[in-house]
């Protein structure tokens, strides 16, 4: 069984699309189109990876990021945010609340593809891969 990703994405064509590379990385996607249907999927079953997108509709999902990252049970838990918002300040941000990886929107599937070998610690594409400029912390 391949690691378990959590997308939590408002947008159903987005989230689409996060499932269909998540599983593309032999690994097996769940999803939430909130935070607190987030927050319920990992206290069931804590998943390996939560992608976040920042700006979803009821709640900040940087919020959910925070309070993720406060919970001293999920401590091998790794968190991916994205966001539209990429200043510098909204990255910094991001990390501050306790991503280990941001990726702009829209992103490059290269980029999405990398910070999810990085983070899930994946073996990388036969042939080599294409370094990320994706923000890692």
């Amino acid at each position: 069984m391949g690691r378990s990703v959590l997308i939590v994405e408002d947008h159903e064509s987005m989230a689409l699309v996060l499932d269909h590379l998540v599983r593309r990385e032999g690994c097996e996607p769940q999803a939430a189109s909130c935070p607190d249907a987030a927050a319920q999927a990992v206290a069931a079953s804590p998943p390996d990876l939560v992608v976040i997108d920042a700006d979803l509709a009821r709640r900040s999902g940087l919020d959910l990021c925070q309070s993720l990252r406060a919970d001293p049970r999920l401590e091998g838990l790794r968190i991916m945010v994205l966001s539209a918002r990429c200043a510098r300040l909204d990255i910094e941000r991001a990390f501050a609340l306790g991503a280990d990886a941001f990726l702009p929107k829209p992103f490059a599937i290269s980029d999405m593809r990398a910070t999810l070998r990085a983070l899930l610690e994946l073996d990388p594409p036969a042939g080599g891969g294409k370094p990320t400029e994706a923000h890692h912390g």
